[in-house]
């Protein structure tokens, strides 16, 4: 079951994103030609969060056409949160794929 290491690398990505704060939420795109099952994803993602600052976290994934699998976003808890309104957390954007460098 590969969602188990995709799972995996999306909570190291999240939490060294985070820097430790509390996350609420993990946005996802994923794209159908990865052949990513979701269901499959989410049981993974439950697995791996335990835990972690990701524990209770909801997965939100959105499916779309393509390659893509990119953490669209992270909404972090309102108490971790550096934004002046307790109601709506912080939330950190991945750069478009265009930004980021490739090694």
């Amino acid at each position: 079951m590969r969602e188990l290491s995709i799972a995996q690398s999306v909570v190291d990505i999240a939490i060294r994103r985070a820097a430790g704060r509390p996350i609420r939420t993990v946005e996802l795109s994923v794209g159908r030609l990865r052949e990513i099952d979701p269901d499959n994803l989410h049981l993974a993602f439950g697995l791996v969060t335990q835990g972690t600052a990701l524990d209770g976290a909801r997965l939100q994934i959105d499916v779309r056409a393509g390659e893509e699998l990119l953490i669209d976003a992270l909404e972090l808890e309102p108490s971790a949160s550096p934004l002046p309104s307790p109601r709506t957390g912080a939330r950190l954007r991945a750069r478009p794929a265009w930004q980021r460098r490739r090694r």
